[in-house]
């Protein structure tokens, strides 16, 4: 009888237990009919999953636990190295920055559309953050959107920023201004933080 009960008891600490780990997102095959005409390329995009719609910009986390929020981050971080070009073209997501990119970047991959994700799910107001899905180097200036080493200095400073906010809390590191990117050479282009 003894026995039974502490197997029950280990049966509901496991399914009461927050630290369950869930898989919010997956990446789904789309075509850019909305951008391009008669374009037969296979596109990407990252999505919630379960649900075969294309996540629009920016995605709504507002029902979600600051531990979900803290999952669905560590999850995204995942992509890093999925260089499958999204779906989405190059843009301006912040409706009050009049700024035109006039580069010649047109397309970005998974990897970095999981980091502009990210700080959708960080950031109240992600595009003053991160306008455009286009990482810069504050010195040479050099622009990337697939692949570089811009971007894998992107990963590191997000994911040692991640093990941070995962000690302090989201709402703590709002507060404290501890941002992805803040101690290291690299930008999202356009921001304005």
């Amino acid at each position: 009888m003894k026995n039974i009960i502490l197997i029950f008891n280990v049966i509901i600490f496991f399914s009461c237990n927050g630290n369950i780990k869930k898989d919010y997102f997956e990446v789904i095959k789309g075509k850019r009919t909305l951008f391009e005409k008669n374009n037969d390329k296979t596109y990407y995009k990252i999505s919630l999953k379960g649900n075969n719609d294309l996540l629009l910009y920016p995605i709504n986390v507002s029902n979600y636990s600051e531990e979900e929020k803290l999952q669905m981050i560590k999850e995204l971080l995942a992509f890093k190295d999925d260089f499958r070009i999204c779906n989405n073209p190059v843009t301006n997501y912040n409706p009050s920055l009049s700024q035109i990119y006039r580069g010649g970047k047109k397309d970005y991959s998974i990897q970095l559309e999981a980091l502009f994700l990210i700080n959708q799910i960080f950031f109240d107001n992600p595009f003053n953050y991160s306008p455009m899905p286009i990482l810069i180097n504050n010195k040479t200036k050099v622009e990337e959107t697939i692949k570089g080493k811009t971007i894998e200095e992107a990963y590191k400073e997000y994911e040692k920023w991640f093990y941070k906010i995962e000690k302090t809390g989201i709402k703590n590191a709002l507060e404290n201004k501890m941002y992805p990117l803040s101690e290291s050479g690299t930008s999202w282009i356009y921001s304005i933080r």
